[in-house]
């Protein structure tokens, strides 16, 4: 049996299926179950080859997984002063809060921010960090 053409097949009829949905959001191509394959290069170019059995491959999984979201997502620190709560409140479902504190001022947020949003933010910005 050839388990290129078995592969081929398979990931045409995943891609096609997610083009005929409109999926639109990134995606990495995991193979698991690789773990009896000896010769990585029958599967897909750019493909990730894991087996979540024996464990292996995981590590590379997640930091590809990074890798792919880290230009997308943008990790900061905001300030959101008490007298600009309401302009913060009608943008914050944009982004996702890690950690709140209060101060007397106004509230310090660590939050993650999908990068095509960060201008809307960009008057509470106080700093940008890598995670």
């Amino acid at each position: 049996c050839d388990a290129t053409g078995e592969y081929d097949m398979q990931i045409k009829t995943t891609l096609d299926t997610l083009q005929e949905l409109e999926f639109q959001a990134p995606y990495l191509l995991v193979m698991n179950k690789s773990e009896g394959i000896l010769d990585k290069t029958v599967l897909p170019y750019g493909s990730i080859a894991i087996s979540a059995k024996d464990n292996l491959g995981i590590d590379t999984l997640k930091q590809e997984i990074l890798n792919k979201f880290r230009g997308e997502f943008l990790f900061c620190k905001l300030f959101i002063p008490y007298t600009k709560m309401n302009e913060y409140s009608a943008i914050k479902s944009l982004l996702v809060e890690r950690s709140s504190s209060f101060t007397d001022d106004g509230q310090i947020i660590e939050a993650v921010i999908p990068a095509i949003y960060v201008d809307k933010f960009n008057v509470f910005v106080v700093e940008f960090y890598n995670n």
